[in-house]
């Protein structure tokens, strides 16, 4: 009974660190939300930076004053012309690349590639899962399914136009996701801490059996002791046939 408490208290500690580890894989995929995209040390420094550009930009706007009419201004004029024309085409040419909001196809297919494959892996073993007969049917469902729903959240981020969904969705999907995992673990655990129980008992009967009835058999024939002898022949068949129920509940 002790070492069947202790199995039952091990196998609580190895169950949770399972949870555990799996609700750190999933909080994984949606964590870089959560960040800020610039730190305060960046913030300031840019603001500093700006300040900095707009007391160039009202000293260069002195010397262009002072140089309107002259050659060198006329000649900076045709530059400048030259440089937004050059500007314009590079933006039209950018925006033309754009697809589904990314840069360009590159960018994308390097994000849409993975994505794929996860989702394309992750909905075969979904209905490998739906075809399975084994008692850890529902635990497999259950876990292709989490990355079924992931894998269809980062397509769904893939083909957005804006390229990136508001925090709030993040926290959403992080917690669906979540959900759909620690369901997965439930029956998997539960399917497998049945086995294992189940194990244990039979181990510890077959224990029992060398150290009980074996024992007190061979004592009980010396002693020459028929009665006794059949009540533990009966109560060892009687143990034998529970034992065995179990096996197949």
């Amino acid at each position: 009974m002790d070492q069947l408490r202790t199995t039952k208290n091990n196998l609580y500690i190895l169950n949770s660190f399972y949870y555990i580890i799996a609700v750190l894989c999933v909080t994984a995929f949606f964590a870089y939300a959560f960040f800020p995209s610039q730190t305060k040390d960046y913030i300031e420094a840019k603001s500093k930076f700006d300040d900095y550009k707009e007391l160039r930009t009202k000293a260069l706007s002195k010397v262009k004053n002072e140089a309107k009419g002259t050659r060198v201004y006329l000649e900076y004029l045709d530059a400048k012309k030259e440089v937004e024309k050059a500007k314009q085409n590079l933006l039209e040419i950018k925006e033309k690349d754009k697809f589904f909001g990314f840069d360009n196809k590159q960018q994308f297919f390097g994000e849409f590639g993975w994505i794929f494959g996860f989702f394309t892996y992750s909905l075969f073993h979904l209905i490998v899962a739906i075809l399975d007969k084994s008692e850890y049917k529902k635990g497999k469902i259950w876990l292709n399914s989490t990355t079924l729903f992931i894998s269809c959240y980062y397509l769904g981020w893939c083909f957005n136009i804006k390229q990136d969904f508001e925090v709030y969705i993040y926290v959403v999907a992080c917690l669906i996701a979540t959900g759909i995992i620690v369901g997965s673990l439930y029956f998997a655990l539960k399917t497998k801490n049945t086995l294992w129980f189940k194990v244990s008992s039979l181990v510890s009967y077959v224990l029992k059996i060398r150290r009980v009835y074996i024992a007190g058999l061979a004592v009980k024939a010396m002693e020459v002791e028929e009665n006794e002898t059949i009540d533990i022949v009966l109560d060892f068949e009687n143990e034998t046939k529970k034992e065995l129920e179990k096996l197949v509940e």
